[in-house]
């Protein structure tokens, strides 16, 4: 793996997986966060950074993956195109 980096599987054709995309830090640890939609799955993910990079692969279709401690999964209604443009900034 990638000093610092992330690799992503199991996303389907066609889900339109990290086609629209930001940073930011959501969870306040002072690591850049990575959200991703998949717009076409109705789904937005979060990978927590951290400061040793990640030694696995970010796994889009497995959902022990997404544990709240490497990331979370938002599930949006069917045909909602949740996920679509996300967006971060500072709430309060």
């Amino acid at each position: 793996p990638l000093p610092n980096a992330v690799e992503f599987q199991g996303g389907l054709a066609g889900d339109r997986i990290a086609e629209d995309t930001a940073t930011g830090d959501l969870n306040g640890d002072g690591y850049a966060d990575l959200i991703i939609g998949a717009s076409m799955q109705n789904r937005l993910y979060v990978i927590f950074g951290k400061s040793t990079g990640w030694t696995t692969p970010a796994d889009f279709s497995d959902s022990k993956w997404w544990n709240g401690i490497n990331g979370v999964r938002f599930d949006g209604a069917a045909s909602s195109n949740f996920g679509m443009g996300p967006s971060v900034g500072d709430a309060n």
